[in-house]
């Protein structure tokens, strides 16, 4: 282990005194000598954990030398020797390099990359390189950056997938079903005058529905959810947590969604994954036709056209009367020259 001395002389001189020793100087300094500092001591563990691997390498691997390594850490560049073998298959095995979960050419340690994504969610990829240079003090491009996003977004991935494999549901199904609605209370709290106000969300998830009686049906296996007030990305969390532990959703092929038209409805289920289609509930898609063609169309005929003959029928026949109302108003316009009085005075 190499100790590290700092020794700051104060002349006596009077006019050695007068010059100032800034607390930046003192700072940069320590910084400088606990970096290499620590680089020396990973350099040094790591050396010492590959000689501790030789007990545990096969006996009919063949030892074929060291090989040197670079790799940039939070503390900085670091490089070290490990040493090399050629298995029983001919391929080329490096005992420590497999200890620490490396992976071939990969130049920045897990930390550096998990940092740097952190970093460019709120930055462009340059600045973000900008940034992690000077912080790791090692030159990092903005493609590196590019490739840190992509890899730590592979490995979030599949921590997600084996997170789900452990906890997921019981329930089976093909189809999945989902329904979520919002509606707006006064709260009577005095205490918090800034929050009169607060969204009840309702949510629903359900793999069918049976009849129970005439006109009325049941929903099986449903999973209910509540919220009042608290954010959208904690709604999100909380589908996912509860459809996870409800049902199997690695079997499922789709989930059609319901809702109103709302964004929030939709995003509510981003986190359970999977194929996803979102269908407006028919009392809002009554209301919004009623709403944009009231006055020049009959609703009701409009609406069991969708019914019948689904919305490329329906999208025709508005294309159609606009069309033809566009000629109307054409061959209803009176042409300039008739619009003169004799002797040249317009009307």
């Amino acid at each position: 282990m190499t100790v590290e001395t700092v020794e700051i002389i104060i002349p006596r001189t009077e006019a050695a005194q007068s010059r100032q020793i800034h607390l930046d100087d003192i700072e940069g300094e320590l910084t400088w000598i606990c970096t290499r500092s620590a680089q020396e001591q990973i350099t040094a563990m790591l050396e010492a954990i590959d000689d501790l691997l030789c007990a545990y390498v096969p006996k009919s691997w063949k030892n074929v030398g060291r090989e040197k390594r670079n790799l940039v850490t939070e503390q900085g560049y670091i490089s070290y020797r490990r040493r090399v073998y050629r298995d029983e298959n001919g391929k080329r095995r490096k005992p420590l390099d497999e200890f620490l979960g490396l992976r071939p050419y990969q130049r920045n340690s897990v930390h550096v990359e998990e940092m740097g994504c952190k970093m460019a969610a709120d930055s462009s990829y340059r600045q973000t390189a900008s940034w992690l240079s000077e912080m790791v003090k090692a030159p990092i491009s903005a493609s590196s950056i590019v490739r840190m996003v992509h890899k730590v977004g592979g490995r979030v991935e599949a921590h997600e997938n084996t997170f789900r494999s452990e906890v997921e549901g019981s329930i089976l199904a093909k189809i999945l079903y989902a329904e979520a609605d919002g509606v707006w209370i006064h709260l009577q709290d005095k205490h918090k005058p800034g929050h009169k106000r607060a969204e009840v969300k309702v949510g629903i998830m359900y793999t069918g529905k049976k009849a129970i009686a005439r006109e009325r049906f049941a929903c099986e296996n449903k999973a209910v959810l509540t919220q009042l007030g608290g954010t959208t990305e904690d709604w999100r969390l909380k589908w996912r947590e509860l459809a996870d532990s409800t049902y199997a959703l690695s079997a499922a092929q789709l989930l059609v969604i319901g809702g109103d038209g709302a964004s929030w409805v939709k995003q509510s289920f981003d986190y359970v994954g999977g194929k996803q289609v979102a269908l407006l509930y028919r009392f809002h898609l009554v209301r919004a036709v009623q709403h944009a063609f009231a006055k020049v169309i009959d609703t009701d005929a409009l609406l069991e056209k969708l019914t019948q003959e689904g919305f490329e029928a329906v999208e025709a026949e508005l294309k159609g009367r606009a069309q033809r109302q566009t000629r109307t108003r054409e061959g209803l316009s009176v042409p300039e020259k008739q619009c003169r009085r004799p002797g040249g005075v317009e009307t």
